[in-house]
């Protein structure tokens, strides 16, 4: 147990956060007042933040270094990568849309990061099939993209996957139709083979109108339409 200074009740250890400025490793104030007085001088703190960018960059730097290995220790510990899982997880499901709206606010920002980080780690795509086995990859790759294929037929039949005109409901079946004809004109334009390859075309333009969810026997019949 231990005292808050600010509101002066006696909590438990873990409602306090880390310091190493103290004797028992723990800060002076609770979470929930320091919470609290971050809410109160948000904007104090973002101008401070903003004038001393600089020094708290170099500081942070300068710190890596001098402690790069207890760091990586540190990181290495199970119970570290257990909780960076769970925090990454309810952050995920808290904010599911963060990493798109950033993306498209700085488009240019996260290309020339993988750039340079590309250059950095030429050989790093080798030494991960070699670790992992070209089986996982094959197995990683499988199931995401049956994941983007049930995404795509999810936000085209409005939640309900069925087909547009026999109601079929065997996802198996199901597939992504050009409504007014041209699909495969499109897939040359688009320099696209095999349903994948739309399903990437179509997330990355933002789901843009023009195509429906049809079973393989309607989308053959309206082939055929077209045809005669």
């Amino acid at each position: 147990m231990k005292q808050c200074h600010k509101c002066k009740q006696f909590l438990s250890e873990s409602e306090f956060h880390k310091s190493c400025a103290n004797k028992d490793g723990l800060h002076t104030i609770c979470k929930k007042c320091c919470k609290k007085y971050n809410l109160e001088n948000k904007e104090r703190l973002k101008k401070n933040r903003e004038k001393n960018k600089l020094k708290i960059s170099e500081s942070s730097k300068q710190y890596y270094i001098k402690n790069k290995q207890r760091i990586a220790e540190h990181r290495n510990k199970p119970e570290i990568k257990e909780r960076k899982k769970i925090y990454s997880k309810e952050y995920r499901k808290k904010h599911p849309n963060r990493g798109k709206e950033y993306r498209k606010k700085h488009p240019n920002y996260s290309k020339k990061y993988m750039k340079k980080w590309v250059e950095k780690h030429p050989n790093y795509g080798t030494e991960y099939a070699k670790r992992r086995g070209k089986k996982y990859i094959k197995e990683c790759n499988k199931k995401q993209a049956k994941k983007l294929r049930m995404d795509i037929l999810n936000h085209y039949s409005n939640e309900k996957i069925i087909c547009a005109l026999c109601s079929c409901d065997i996802v198996e079946v199901l597939t992504i139709d050009h409504i007014n004809g041209g699909g495969n004109k499109h897939r040359k334009k688009e320099n696209m083979i095999g349903g994948s390859m739309l399903y990437r075309w179509l997330r990355k333009n933002n789901y843009p109108d023009g195509f429906r969810v049809l079973c393989r026997n309607c989308n053959w019949l309206e082939h055929l339409k077209t045809i005669r």
